[in-house]
This record gives structure tokens, C-alpha cells and sequence, in this order.
């Protein structure tokens, strides 16, 4: 466990009523996560995803350690893809998912333990009931350090940005999100970077797909390596990307 490690138990624990909204068995809903070198956290990761009666499916972006092995042990169904980028990842999730009996309901969450199971689930149930075509889990610190200040102020300075187009403020670009499958294989994504989230939602803001936002609690991670967020200068050059994504997808719309 690493140094960063928070409370284990709760934030892991498994959601109640889920069994009752599901009425088409285990494949109704499934989350993709990608995964980088993060073996001290995925077989918890999986298993809490598995408690809840998803299907996860794990990509292993080019793992050096035993991230891949441990996940399909714990049961996930395991893409490998080779060229780094959290949105290669991603797209190789929903490839994947196309390609074998796409669910209702996509969710995408991190496998570093940061964000529970149980609400995850939370934001496929606002999918599941009609609520939202697409929600993303605004991420509230449940521990000092989850979220930082910088990561706070460009969360926000970018969200601001993309209101005309979302039709509604919303606050954070939160990686952690559920979309309607239906939705989702309309959006032609193609970012490969951590650009994608904003590719997603902006799409969708376009189709005039409902979005909103639910709380989820943010911790620390407990393993791997951030590979944006980790220092102000990171945070700093991912924002910048992040807006030149934005901008890039609204002047392509205007043209």
C-alpha cells in the first residue's frame, strides 16, 4: 500500500438497491478502466466493480508490472493496448465493448482507488432511470491532498468555458462518468489523449444529450503514478491541452 494510502472498506464498499434497478442480468452495465502500472490497487478495483455485478473491463496500457495478470485473475476481461494515452485506452475499452455485446450503460472510472465502486454506481443509476444520457462524477476531496488547489482552479476555469455549449454550468471535466451506449457509439470519439472526456462532452453537448453532474468522493490514489496531475506543472500543460482540445472541437463546429 502506498504512502497515500486513505481509508480502505467504505470507499470500496458495494452500493445498495443495485440489484433492483437491473433487470437484464450483469451485462446491463459495464465500466471501462484503464490502467497503468497499478497492481498494488486493481485486484481491489475489480473486485468492487464485480460486487456490484458489472462488467469490467480493464485496459492495460503497456502495464511493466503484473497489472494485466492480476486483473484477469480478479475477473475482468483484460484489452491490451500498446500505444500510451489515457484516451487510446479508453477507445480500446469501447472498441472492445462493441465488438462483444455492448451493455445499456458504459461507465469509465481510474484504477487507482481513488473513487469507490458504490459511486460509480450512483452514476449509472441517474443513466439506468431516464435521468441523464450522460453524468459526470464531480469530484469532492474526502481527504486532504485528493484534489488540489491548481487541479481545482483549472477544473474550473475550463468548465466555464465549455457552459455555451453544455447549455448548463457544470463544475468539474471528471474523468469519472456514465454514458448511454446508444449515445456513446453516435459520438465518433477520437482523442487519444486525456482530451478524450473533453471530446465526450462536447459531442454530446452538441446532440443535445442530457448532462449533468452527481457528487462522488475523491481520495487520494492509493497506487500507480499520476500522470497528469501529480505537480503544478503538469496540472498547468494538462490544462492548456485540455483547452486546446476544447477549442480545436468548437471551431471545427463553426467551420
Amino acid at each position: 500500500m502506498s504512502a497515500n494510502s486513505g481509508p480502505s472498506g467504505p470507499r470500496m464498499a458495494p452500493g445498495t438497491g443495485a440489484a433492483s434497478r437491473r433487470t437484464t442480468g450483469p451485462g446491463v452495465w459495464a465500466v471501462v478502466v484503464p490502467a497503468l502500472d497499478e497492481e498494488a490497487t486493481v485486484t481491489e478495483v475489480v473486485g468492487s466493480f464485480h460486487a456490484l455485478g458489472a462488467r469490467t473491463v480493464l485496459v492495460d496500457n503497456g502495464s511493466r508490472d503484473r497489472t494485466g495478470d492480476l486483473a484477469r485473475r480478479a475477473g475482468a476481461e483484460v484489452v491490451l493496448e500498446p500505444r500510451r494515452g489515457y484516451g487510446s485506452a479508453c477507445l480500446s475499452g469501447i472498441e472492445h465493448l462493441r465488438r462483444n455485446e455492448p451493455p445499456d450503460v458504459v461507465a469509465f472510472a481510474d484504477c487507482d482507488g481513488s473513487v469507490a465502486a458504490a459511486d460509480v454506481d450512483r452514476l449509472i443509476a441517474t443513466v439506468q432511470d431516464g435521468r441523464y444520457d450522460l453524468v459526470l462524477g464531480r469530484r469532492v476531496p474526502a481527504e486532504p491532498g485528493a484534489l488540489l488547489v491548481h487541479q481545482r482552479i483549472g477544473n474550473a476555469m475550463l468548465m466555464r468555458s465549455l457552459a455555451p455549449i453544455l447549455g448548463r454550468p457544470l463544475r468539474d471535466p471528471s474523468p469519472i462518468r456514465a454514458i448511454r451506449w446508444g449515445l456513446l457509439a453516435r459520438l465518433d470519439l477520437r482523442e487519444q489523449t486525456y482530451g478524450l472526456p473533453i471530446e465526450m462532452l462536447v459531442k454530446a453537448g452538441r446532440t443535445g444529450a442530457r448532462i449533468g453532474e452527481v457528487s462522488v468522493a475523491y481520495y487520494r490514489r492509493r497506487g500507480g503514478r499520476s500522470k497528469v496531475a501529480g505537480s503544478l506543472g503538469g496540472t498547468c500543460r494538462a490544462t492548456a491541452g485540455l483547452f486546446a482540445v476544447s477549442f480545436r472541437l468548437c471551431l471545427t463546429h463553426t467551420e
